[in-house]
């Protein structure tokens, strides 16, 4: 019962980890896609 305990913590632990990590990943694609789409509509000088 006790390793069972404990390895439901650390999946829950991995899976947090993975689920921020994605979100991040997300984010900084989101964010470099509206960079790069600025710089599409600023004209060039």
């Amino acid at each position: 019962m006790k390793y069972k305990t404990k390895a439901l913590i650390a999946l829950s632990i991995i899976v947090q980890v993975t689920n921020s990590t994605t979100d991040q990943i997300y984010l900084e694609g989101r964010m470099h896609k509206r960079k790069r789409e600025e710089q599409l509509n600023t004209p060039q000088k």
